[in-house]
């Protein structure tokens, strides 16, 4: 069914579920084990979730597959049934939602930090992902849902995963912090610039720091995303009342928020922490089936984008120039930071690196600065390189292969 979901979704508002981890909180299960070996370990309770989400009316389920990647579960000693335990978990969602309603592969971070902050590469946390989602695609899954992200870079990664190894359609999520961020330091624009460059179907927000937090990041992205918006926010910020985790939002007062949301432009409606079958009931009450009016929302075609700062390029008034093969790139990014450039023009004329000293060059600048780099007279094998580990919408200037730049919507300069 996920051929059909894009095409109703243009169309149509779509309701996602609720919490998957607030219900096995409720139902005491899974305590002090991983809660995605219970598709395995203990199936009906993850079914009768499922169905009081059914039930409730959501268009779409996700698997309880959250951290089912190899490299989360290997805290459980676990990694070696990441494949069955994705399968289980597309096969009970499968079961339930039959063919009601599509069943969407929740993907959700490794658990590491990818470098530069961290040491996850990003093709070891693209083979995680690819793996994960194959199992889930091979099960019969509709939806590749990638969510709860904070860093663009690990987004990304997982997108790229199911875009190269899967047809099916994706949808990706952000968490933001109270100051608007994620934890790495992506702001709203920069990320749904990012997600939908590496070929993201629907963009969005989940969780967060609270549905004011993610309200505003949704805001923000209806001004700049030309693919549906997805909003799935927690109840509100969690607090421990007698030992139990409490979240503030009770289905009423959650579902004026989401008629927010959907006036502010999101298509896709659902929940994060906290919420449960009763929110989802009272939100599919009034949206479920509901045609919309898609926004007409305009193709940011201009705009280069590093992590954490957009600029459009008909304004740019400060460049700086690093020629690769003579410069340090080091001193020559300090400087550009401490001249407060608009952007920074990497020319690799003459420059004959190999693709891990593009991902090493692109590590060390990304590390030192934020601003938004634009990629000059880079030969083809080079230039794919750098668009595929570039965690941003980056220019392009000098006789750049068409084809190459359009896959990840780089801007012509």
């Amino acid at each position: 069914m996920g051929k059909d979901f894009i095409p109703y979704l243009n169309e149509h508002f779509v309701i996602f579920d609720g919490a998957m981890g607030t219900m096995l909180q409720q139902k005491k299960a899974g305590i002090d084990r991983c809660p995605e070996e219970l598709n395995i370990a203990d199936p009906d309770v993850i079914i009768s979730i499922h169905k009081a989400y059914k039930n409730a009316g959501s268009d779409v389920i996700e698997t309880n597959t959250f951290g089912a990647n190899a490299l989360k579960l290997a805290r459980w000693g676990l990694s070696a049934q990441a494949d069955a335990i994705n399968a289980a978990a597309v096969k009970l969602a499968r079961d339930v939602m039959g063919d009601d309603g599509w069943v969407a592969v929740s993907v959700g971070p490794t658990g590491h930090l990818m470098r530069p902050f961290g040491d996850l590469s990003f093709d070891d946390a693209y083979n995680a992902f690819k793996s994960q989602i194959l199992a889930a695609a091979s099960a019969g899954a509709d939806i590749i849902c990638i969510e709860t992200m904070s860093d663009i870079n690990e987004a990304r990664a997982a997108i790229l995963a199911a875009k190269e190894n899967t047809g099916l359609p994706i949808t990706a999520t952000m968490t933001f912090e109270a100051n608007g961020r994620t934890l790495m330091g992506n702001d709203a624009v920069s990320a749904t610039l990012a997600l939908e460059s590496a070929g993201a179907d629907v963009v969005g927000v989940n969780c967060s720091g609270g549905v004011e937090v993610a309200y505003e990041a949704i805001k923000q992205m209806a001004d700049y995303s030309s693919v549906p918006l997805m909003a799935q926010p927690n109840a509100g910020m969690p607090h421990d009342q007698d030992g139990i985790t409490v979240y503030p939002l009770g289905p009423e007062e959650m579902l004026r928020w989401m008629d927010d949301f959907a006036k502010a432009g999101a298509a896709v409606l659902g929940g994060c922490c906290g919420t449960t079958p009763e929110h989802i009931k009272l939100l599919a009450d009034k949206f479920k089936g509901r045609k919309r009016s898609p926004a007409v929302n305009p193709k940011m075609t201009n705009i280069i984008s590093s992590g954490s700062k957009s600029v459009d390029v008909s304004r740019i008034e400060s460049l700086c120039e690093i020629n690769v093969a003579c410069d340090d790139p080091t001193s020559s990014v300090m400087n550009a930071v401490s001249e407060a450039a608009d952007a920074i023009v990497l020319d690799f004329t003459a420059w004959d690196g190999s693709e891990s000293d593009v991902y090493e060059l692109l590590n060390d600048i990304t590390s030192l600065c934020r601003i938004p780099l634009i990629f000059k007279n880079a030969r083809y094998d080079i230039l794919a390189w750098l668009l595929r580990y570039y965690g941003g919408v980056a220019g392009v200037i000098g006789d750049a292969d068409r084809a190459l730049v359009n896959r990840y919507k780089a801007v012509i300069m």
